[in-house]
């Protein structure tokens, strides 16, 4: 609708834009239809105009469009405001190609960084409201990129903290329509599987042993954090969804330490009296778990059969 029948507007030779003979007492919301490239849009405002001779200004801010990228470590039981940023995980940013999808390679990376590395909130940052929600001085900084073209994109991780496996590609659809933009993408601890067998002499399955397995923190190895009893199918033992270790305040993982000790040998053989000691390895040789890839700990056991020595003496020899 008209805003009067004499309104008029222009832009003066400051760049301002001016309106004329807007009826006083009117209120009018200004309303930003296109921001500029690379900032947000800025929020609607209502103006109100007074029965005065002075003229009156208004100022519209725009702020630099943000997309803040939080790496986060997935753990049960954790609230919303008890997720914290994981820090060492190399990540990228990647433009969608012509079909949307992602492509990998250096003419579609449009960012690319490592987590944790972005400093901390302060004080100060938390005085002058610059804590985004769900943040609080002393936490650790997403990543933030500013002026991002609006479109597709997808974050990919390119190498995984210890005892994390990589996560799976994240698509973004962007808008600089958005002020701030939090993108939150959670890394999963990787799960532990350990397989033993048991054989004999030669070479040859044995079946019927009882193992016990237990897990020890390294500041604590007198008393377990649990253990297990597990036996054998057809002389091999296979147990899955081991937890690799204790994930720390900062979303770091301290391994556990294993203790597999056998408790009930095969039928007719001596049991095995080492006790055996493993930790899963943080990383498969220096590259990183993949999605839904495990530790792996291998153990071939092997038994000897039971030896009996009878020998025969004289009484009162």
């Amino acid at each position: 609708l008209p805003v009067s029948d004499y309104a008029v507007s222009f832009e003066t030779v400051e760049g301002i834009r001016r309106f004329d003979y807007l009826p006083a007492g009117k209120s009018f919301v200004l309303v930003e239809e296109k921001t500029p490239a690379g900032y947000g849009k800025a929020p609607d405002r209502l103006i109100t105009v007074e029965n005065t001779a002075d003229i009156q200004r208004h100022r519209v801010l725009n702020q630099d469009s943000r997309l803040l990228i939080s790496k986060c470590a997935k753990r049960e039981g954790d609230q919303e405001e008890d997720i914290k940023e994981l820090p060492g995980a190399e990540l990228a940013l990647y433009r969608a190609d012509d079909r949307g999808e992602l492509s990998q390679d250096d003419s579609h990376l449009a960012a690319q960084w490592i987590s944790g590395t972005d400093g901390i909130y302060t004080e100060e940052d938390w005085v002058n409201g610059r804590i985004p929600k769900g943040y609080e001085a002393g936490d650790l900084k997403p990543h933030e990129l500013k002026k991002l073209p609006s479109g597709i994109y997808y974050l990919a991780e390119l190498k995984s903290p210890a005892y994390y496996s990589l996560m799976e590609p994240v698509r973004i659809q962007y808008s600089q329509e958005e002020q701030i933009q939090i993108v939150r993408a959670f890394n999963e601890a990787v799960k532990g599987e350990l397989e033993v067998a048991k054989k004999d002499g030669q070479g040859q399955m044995l079946k019927g042993v009882l193992f016990e397995l237990a897990a020890y923190k390294e500041s604590q190895k007198n008393t377990p954090v649990f253990t297990m009893k597990i036996s054998d199918h057809e002389g091999k033992i296979a147990v899955s969804d081991l937890p690799v270790g204790e994930i720390q305040e900062d979303g770091t993982i301290v391994p556990y330490q294993y203790r597999l000790k056998e408790i009930t040998p095969p039928e007719g053989y001596a049991s095995d009296m080492e006790i055996h000691t493993f930790q899963f390895q943080p990383d498969v040789h220096g590259v990183s778990y993949t999605y839904g890839q495990k530790a792996e700990e291998t153990f071939n056991i092997v038994n000897e059969k039971t030896k009996i020595a009878i020998g025969k003496k004289e009484f009162g020899s």
